[in-house]
Protein backbone atom coordinates (compact mmCIF):
# COMPACT_ATOMS: atom_id res chain seq x y z
CA UNK A 1 0.00 0.00 0.00
CA UNK A 2 1.69 3.58 -0.98
CA UNK A 3 1.68 5.88 2.16
CA UNK A 4 2.08 8.96 2.34
CA UNK A 5 0.66 10.86 5.24
CA UNK A 6 -1.00 7.08 6.42
CA UNK A 7 -5.09 7.36 6.00
CA UNK A 8 -5.01 5.35 3.40
CA UNK A 9 -3.10 2.84 4.87
CA UNK A 10 -4.43 2.84 8.10
CA UNK A 11 -7.72 2.52 6.89
CA UNK A 12 -6.69 -0.69 4.61
CA UNK A 13 -4.86 -2.00 7.47
CA UNK A 14 -8.11 -2.45 9.74
CA UNK A 15 -10.23 -2.98 6.89
CA UNK A 16 -7.33 -5.79 6.29
CA UNK A 17 -7.71 -7.09 10.29
CA UNK A 18 -11.76 -7.70 9.60
CA UNK A 19 -11.46 -10.04 6.70
CA UNK A 20 -11.28 -12.81 9.03
CA UNK A 21 -8.32 -14.41 7.80
CA UNK A 22 -4.22 -13.52 7.78
CA UNK A 23 -3.51 -10.50 5.51
CA UNK A 24 0.06 -8.81 5.90
CA UNK A 25 -0.21 -5.37 5.09
CA UNK A 26 2.88 -4.07 3.57
CA UNK A 27 4.00 0.40 3.44
CA UNK A 28 5.86 1.71 0.60
CA UNK A 29 7.40 4.95 0.30
CA UNK A 30 9.77 6.22 -2.06
CA UNK A 31 13.35 6.32 -0.82
CA UNK A 32 13.39 9.87 -0.52
CA UNK A 33 10.72 10.55 1.08
CA UNK A 34 10.57 7.62 3.68
CA UNK A 35 9.10 9.76 6.79
CA UNK A 36 6.64 6.72 7.88
CA UNK A 37 9.36 3.88 7.86
CA UNK A 38 11.16 6.63 9.69
CA UNK A 39 8.48 7.41 12.06
CA UNK A 40 8.29 3.37 12.98
CA UNK A 41 11.46 3.47 13.60
CA UNK A 42 12.12 6.00 15.61
CA UNK A 43 14.49 7.68 13.78
CA UNK A 44 14.50 11.80 13.04
CA UNK A 45 12.66 12.48 9.38
CA UNK A 46 14.48 13.59 6.98
CA UNK A 47 13.09 13.29 3.73
CA UNK A 48 13.11 16.00 0.67
CA UNK A 49 14.40 15.78 -3.15
CA UNK A 50 12.47 15.67 -6.86
CA UNK A 51 10.25 12.50 -7.12
CA UNK A 52 7.33 11.56 -9.74
CA UNK A 53 5.69 10.38 -6.61
CA UNK A 54 4.66 13.76 -5.33
CA UNK A 55 1.15 11.98 -3.74
CA UNK A 56 3.08 10.32 -1.05
CA UNK A 57 6.04 12.97 -0.51
CA UNK A 58 5.15 14.32 2.79
CA UNK A 59 7.67 15.06 5.55
CA UNK A 60 5.07 14.70 8.43
CA UNK A 61 2.86 11.69 8.86
CA UNK A 62 -0.56 11.83 10.73
CA UNK A 63 -0.72 11.03 14.41
CA UNK A 64 -3.67 8.64 14.59
CA UNK A 65 -2.87 7.15 11.32
CA UNK A 66 0.79 6.27 12.49
CA UNK A 67 -0.63 4.72 15.79
CA UNK A 68 -2.94 2.74 14.03
CA UNK A 69 0.31 1.62 11.50
CA UNK A 70 2.56 0.46 14.42
CA UNK A 71 -0.43 -2.10 15.21
CA UNK A 72 -1.99 -3.11 12.08
CA UNK A 73 1.25 -3.02 10.15
CA UNK A 74 3.66 -5.54 9.60
CA UNK A 75 6.51 -4.19 7.26
CA UNK A 76 7.63 -1.46 5.32
CA UNK A 77 9.53 -0.80 1.98
CA UNK A 78 11.53 1.45 0.03
CA UNK A 79 11.48 1.85 -3.44
CA UNK A 80 13.61 4.08 -5.46
CA UNK A 81 12.66 6.50 -8.32
CA UNK A 82 13.41 4.68 -11.44
CA UNK A 83 11.06 1.57 -9.69
CA UNK A 84 8.42 3.91 -9.71
CA UNK A 85 8.82 4.95 -13.30
CA UNK A 86 8.96 1.71 -14.45
CA UNK A 87 6.03 0.78 -13.00
CA UNK A 88 4.62 3.42 -14.46
CA UNK A 89 5.48 2.47 -17.72
CA UNK A 90 4.50 -0.76 -17.09
CA UNK A 91 0.87 -0.44 -16.19
CA UNK A 92 0.85 2.08 -18.70
CA UNK A 93 2.32 -0.41 -22.16
CA UNK A 94 1.04 -3.88 -20.65
CA UNK A 95 -2.39 -3.24 -18.56
CA UNK A 96 -3.27 0.19 -20.13
CA UNK A 97 -3.73 1.66 -16.93
CA UNK A 98 -2.75 5.20 -16.09
CA UNK A 99 -0.92 5.36 -12.98
CA UNK A 100 0.65 8.83 -10.92
CA UNK A 101 3.86 7.84 -9.34
CA UNK A 102 2.38 7.60 -5.82
CA UNK A 103 -0.25 5.02 -7.16
CA UNK A 104 2.17 2.93 -8.63
CA UNK A 105 4.36 2.81 -5.65
CA UNK A 106 2.57 -0.74 -4.91
CA UNK A 107 3.60 -1.95 -8.13
CA UNK A 108 7.08 -1.04 -7.85
CA UNK A 109 7.45 -2.45 -4.83
CA UNK A 110 6.71 -6.29 -6.66
CA UNK A 111 9.25 -4.67 -9.00
CA UNK A 112 11.56 -3.49 -6.43
CA UNK A 113 11.62 -6.50 -3.89
CA UNK A 114 10.36 -9.91 -6.09
CA UNK A 115 11.62 -12.07 -2.87
CA UNK A 116 9.64 -10.28 -0.60
CA UNK A 117 6.62 -11.77 -2.81
CA UNK A 118 7.71 -14.77 -4.63
CA UNK A 119 4.81 -17.38 -4.00
CA UNK A 120 2.36 -15.12 -2.52
CA UNK A 121 -1.02 -13.42 -3.72
CA UNK A 122 -0.60 -9.85 -3.34
CA UNK A 123 -3.35 -6.90 -4.09
CA UNK A 124 -1.79 -3.83 -5.10
CA UNK A 125 -4.00 -0.90 -5.39
CA UNK A 126 -3.74 1.91 -7.83
CA UNK A 127 -4.68 4.92 -5.97
CA UNK A 128 -4.40 7.60 -8.19
CA UNK A 129 -4.32 8.45 -12.16
CA UNK A 130 -3.30 12.32 -11.61
CA UNK A 131 -0.04 13.11 -13.88
CA UNK A 132 0.62 15.52 -16.51
CA UNK A 133 0.69 14.01 -20.17
CA UNK A 134 4.34 15.27 -20.49
CA UNK A 135 5.29 13.72 -17.53
CA UNK A 136 3.66 10.55 -18.47
CA UNK A 137 5.74 10.80 -21.89
CA UNK A 138 8.98 11.86 -20.26
CA UNK A 139 8.87 8.78 -18.17
CA UNK A 140 7.79 6.26 -21.00
CA UNK A 141 10.87 7.60 -23.08
CA UNK A 142 13.03 7.00 -19.75
CA UNK A 143 12.02 3.42 -19.10
CA UNK A 144 12.53 3.28 -23.16
CA UNK A 145 16.56 4.39 -22.94
CA UNK A 146 16.54 1.77 -19.67
CA UNK A 147 15.63 -1.18 -21.51
CA UNK A 148 17.56 -0.23 -24.33
CA UNK A 149 14.62 0.74 -26.62
CA UNK A 150 15.95 4.30 -27.37
CA UNK A 151 19.63 4.88 -27.83
CA UNK A 152 21.96 7.88 -28.24
CA UNK A 153 24.98 6.87 -30.40
CA UNK A 154 28.03 9.22 -31.65
CA UNK A 155 29.49 8.80 -35.11
CA UNK A 156 32.82 10.22 -36.16
CA UNK A 157 32.46 9.93 -40.19
CA UNK A 158 33.73 11.56 -43.36
CA UNK A 159 32.61 15.41 -43.98
CA UNK A 160 31.47 14.08 -47.51
CA UNK A 161 28.17 14.75 -49.39
CA UNK A 162 25.86 11.96 -48.85
CA UNK A 163 26.81 10.26 -46.00
CA UNK A 164 23.99 10.92 -43.60
CA UNK A 165 21.84 9.72 -46.25
CA UNK A 166 24.22 6.29 -46.01
CA UNK A 167 23.75 6.15 -42.18
CA UNK A 168 20.22 6.60 -42.06
CA UNK A 169 19.75 4.24 -44.79
CA UNK A 170 21.74 1.46 -42.53
CA UNK A 171 20.03 2.18 -39.75
CA UNK A 172 17.16 1.34 -41.87
CA UNK A 173 18.17 -1.54 -43.59
CA UNK A 174 19.01 -3.09 -39.52
CA UNK A 175 15.14 -2.51 -38.54
CA UNK A 176 15.60 0.78 -36.61
CA UNK A 177 13.88 4.39 -36.35
CA UNK A 178 15.59 7.40 -36.32
CA UNK A 179 14.56 9.70 -33.45
CA UNK A 180 17.14 12.74 -33.68
CA UNK A 181 19.89 13.85 -35.50
CA UNK A 182 22.56 16.36 -34.71
CA UNK A 183 25.84 17.33 -36.26
CA UNK A 184 28.71 19.06 -35.13
CA UNK A 185 31.08 20.46 -37.83
CA UNK A 186 32.87 22.97 -35.25
CA UNK A 187 33.13 22.07 -31.76
CA UNK A 188 33.78 18.73 -31.40
CA UNK A 189 34.72 17.50 -35.00
CA UNK A 190 38.18 15.76 -34.89
CA UNK A 191 39.34 17.04 -38.10
CA UNK A 192 38.39 19.44 -40.21
CA UNK A 193 37.60 17.06 -42.89
CA UNK A 194 35.27 14.74 -40.35
CA UNK A 195 32.45 15.27 -38.44
CA UNK A 196 31.00 14.21 -35.40
CA UNK A 197 26.77 12.83 -35.72
CA UNK A 198 25.01 12.70 -32.87
CA UNK A 199 22.13 9.74 -33.27
CA UNK A 200 19.10 8.82 -31.41
CA UNK A 201 16.93 6.00 -32.13
CA UNK A 202 14.22 3.58 -31.68
CA UNK A 203 14.62 -0.54 -31.77
CA UNK A 204 12.47 -3.60 -30.52
CA UNK A 205 14.76 -4.27 -27.20
CA UNK A 206 18.49 -4.23 -26.20
CA UNK A 207 19.90 -7.27 -28.22
CA UNK A 208 18.05 -5.32 -31.40
CA UNK A 209 19.90 -2.02 -30.45
CA UNK A 210 23.13 -3.99 -30.00
CA UNK A 211 22.40 -5.22 -33.57
CA UNK A 212 22.43 -1.89 -35.14
CA UNK A 213 25.27 -0.33 -33.46
CA UNK A 214 27.34 -3.55 -34.46
CA UNK A 215 26.16 -2.57 -37.99
CA UNK A 216 27.03 0.81 -37.73
CA UNK A 217 30.51 -0.59 -36.60
CA UNK A 218 31.68 -2.25 -39.91
CA UNK A 219 31.48 0.96 -41.65
CA UNK A 220 32.09 4.12 -38.97
CA UNK A 221 33.61 4.85 -35.65
CA UNK A 222 30.83 4.56 -33.05
CA UNK A 223 30.83 5.26 -29.39
CA UNK A 224 27.91 5.70 -26.74
CA UNK A 225 28.13 8.57 -24.34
Amino acid sequence: MPVGGGGLLAGCALAAQGMGRPIDVIDVEVETYAAMAQELAGSPVKAGGATIAEGIAVRDVGRRPLEIIRRHVGQVVTVPEHAIENAIALQAEEAKVVAEGAGAAGVAALLAHPELFRGRRAGVPICGANIDNRALAAVLQRVMIRDGRIMRVVLDIPDRPGVLGEIAGRIGEAGANIIEVSQHRLFTSPSVQATRLENIFEARGAFHSEAVVKALQEHYVVTRP
